[in-house]
């Protein structure tokens, strides 16, 4: 992604319309089959597949076409003047998070019959209980990790232990994924352990880190 953030930077303070916006980041993403659209918050949480963040959602489609979607509340003008560095900050952050996310279903989508199982976010147990959500959350979790400066090394010692508070090592809440499958479920739950698996498939493989 980093021809994205290359784009979103050189947009900032350009005093460009939504459409402008909208046109170029589009351009950025095309070649990855990726499609960014602006959303009002109220359709957002009712037709996104998977929703990331209180700001952006998505959903892969059965050709494998990724769709980001940004709660245009949000107001993309404002986000891209320039007065708020942080706002640039957390936009990227959000869509990094949905593509991440939705990366994962589009291998999913190559190595089965071309349909996976989905399940909607409305229904927390059931969303974090589905493998293929799962396997979503968990590289998504391990790069939240990454981004906060933590080592592998760090996040697999968390692993081990995911109540215990060490110093050096990442704290449960300091990713709202792993907070919330240390919320719903306990240790010795089959559905939590499979998340961690995942997580540790991932921090001791050569994934590709978007």
């Amino acid at each position: 992604m980093t021809e994205l953030a290359q784009v979103v930077n050189e947009m900032v303070g350009q005093g460009l319309s939504t459409d402008e916006i909208v046109e170029r980041l589009n351009s950025a993403l095309v070649s990855h089959g990726i499609v960014f659209e602006p959303k009002s918050a109220k359709d957002l949480s009712l037709n996104s597949d998977e929703i990331q963040s209180n700001t952006a959602g998505g959903g892969t489609m059965d050709d494998g076409e990724i769709v980001v979607y940004y709660d245009s509340d949000h107001g993309l003008e404002e986000v891209f003047d320039g007065e708020e560095p942080e706002s640039i900050k957390n936009f990227l952050t959000a869509v990094r998070n949905v593509v991440e996310h939705e990366l994962v279903h589009r291998e999913q989508l190559d190595k089965s019959s071309g349909k996976i199982k989905g399940d909607k976010p409305h229904n927390v147990v059931a969303y974090l209980s589905n493998p293929a959500e799962a396997m979503a959350m968990a590289r998504q979790c391990v790069n939240q990790f990454l981004d906060l400066g933590y080592q592998k090394q760090q996040i697999l010692q968390l692993l081990r232990a995911p109540w215990r508070r060490t110093d050096g090592v990442p704290g449960r809440g300091e990713s709202d994924i792993f907070w919330n499958y240390t919320e719903w479920f306990d240790g010795k739950d089959p559905d939590f352990q499979r998340f961690v698996k995942y997580m540790v498939d991932y921090l001791t493989s050569d994934f590709s880190e978007t």
